[in-house]
């Protein structure tokens, strides 16, 4: 552990002792405490900055349904590709 000193506003000083009191626990756990909780809620992206979230939208004007037809489609894309000029060799 590193030792840090910090001055703290009349305010944050009280507040500090009160719940260290309430807790049972000293000033520097409790301050140790709630860096960590800082931290860790720092490290967890909300939703909406998710960048999985970027990928919503990017396969518009696809057929309709193609979650529930999509042995349908794929058949007919395989034998497109397999009849002559098809183009499977070249994708």
């Amino acid at each position: 552990m590193y030792r840090t000193q910090i001055l703290l506003e009349q305010v944050q000083h009280h507040f500090l002792a009160d719940e260290a009191r309430r807790q049972g626990k000293s000033k520097s756990a409790l301050l140790r405490q709630l860096i960590d909780q800082y931290i860790e809620s720092q490290r967890q992206l909300p939703l909406d900055r998710d960048p999985l979230w970027d990928m919503i939208g990017i396969a518009r004007g696809g057929p309709d349904k193609i979650s529930e037809d999509h042995d349908r489609y794929l058949t007919e894309t395989r034998l497109r590709r397999m009849s002559p000029g098809g183009g499977e060799a070249g994708e």
